[in-house]
């Protein structure tokens, strides 16, 4: 059976990772109190300048130099990122920036800003297969975080709003090592806003086997009770975590920010969708290291992906 691995045929070493599979039917307060006022929440800070079309373009021209030389973003006279303070103003940056990379798009990733959920966007030559090494050196500060994707099958997905339907619509989970850059410099907090413009840290990341999605029940309850262990080359156990929710609704948050982004998006037959991390970055990565996520509990046997830095 021949398999069209994305929207636009793209021919990549990446989307000959998911041939095998010949069959198919596959991130994160309460309210207290009793009697008297309720004191209201500050207000959100506001840029003191205007994110004009030309002032958008300029940091995103700045970005996208930043990523492709491996550098960080810092705060400029022609760029203020100190006050990309909106996500009105950080959605057109992160569009932009992500026009001038090179490649096509092939999916998207979510990860967890400290005010709230942001989806970044996956081009061709940021993810790799197992056998590939990732080059440390190509970001500013490239982290490491055991993740999971998933592939969209069908464009009803884009009406998806529960997770069976979620599972109707996506046709394999691949594990995945996901290499994060931390690109934002000095006097750049951990803001949804910012997060977004530099488009989620997505930078580069190792894909292992892909596994078919069961559209049941019961394989949802499964992937949300996954667990994942990292282990290095020493051996040395990293992270052992499972998710706090269900890594599959991110799918919907994704759903949920092409909505609020107002830009058109949708999901396509063949995007990846990297759902979050297990247990946080691993920091230690060094050139010549390695590293094995173990995923537990999904299938009878456990699924492993190594990705390997230099």
């Amino acid at each position: 059976m021949s398999f069209n691995l994305h929207r636009n045929s793209v021919a990549t070493a990446v989307f000959a990772l998911l041939l095998p599979i010949s069959t198919f039917s596959l991130a994160q307060g309460g309210m207290g109190g009793g009697g008297g006022g309720m004191t209201p929440p500050p207000a959100p800070a506001m840029p003191t300048v205007e994110f004009t079309d030309a002032l958008v373009q300029k940091c995103a021209s700045e970005w996208a130099s930043a990523f492709r030389a491996g550098e960080s973003v810092e705060i400029t006279e022609s760029c203020p990122w100190d006050q990309v303070l909106l996500t009105e103003d950080a959605y057109r940056i992160n569009a932009a920036a992500v026009d001038m990379l090179d490649g096509e798009v092939i999916g998207y990733k979510v990860t967890t800003a400290g005010d709230g959920s942001v989806v970044g966007t996956i081009k061709t030559g940021m993810v790799q297969a197992a056998n590939q090494a990732v080059n440390l050196s190509a970001g500013a500060g490239v982290i490491a975080e055991a993740d999971i994707m998933v592939r969209v099958s069908d464009e009803r997905i884009n009406q998806a709003t529960s997770l069976e339907e979620v599972v109707r619509y996506v046709d394999v989970m691949v594990p995945f090592i996901e290499s994060s850059d931390m690109m934002l410099g000095e006097g750049l907090g951990r803001t949804k806003a910012l997060w977004t413009a530099s488009n989620g840290n997505a930078r580069y990341g190792v894909m292992g086997d892909p596994v078919p999605v069961e559209p049941t029940s019961d394989f949802i309850e499964r992937f949300g009770a996954m667990q994942v262990v990292v282990v290095d080359d020493q051996g040395q156990t990293q992270k052992d975590s499972s998710a706090r929710t269900n890594p599959l609704n991110a799918v919907l948050t994704v759903l949920e920010e092409f909505d609020a982004r107002g830009l058109g998006q949708r999901l396509e037959v063949g995007d990846l969708i990297s759902l979050g991390t297990y247990g946080g970055p691993i920091r230690t990565v060094t050139p010549g290291s390695s590293l094995t996520a173990t995923y537990i509990g999904l299938t009878k046997e456990p699924i492993e992906v190594t990705a390997n830095y230099e």
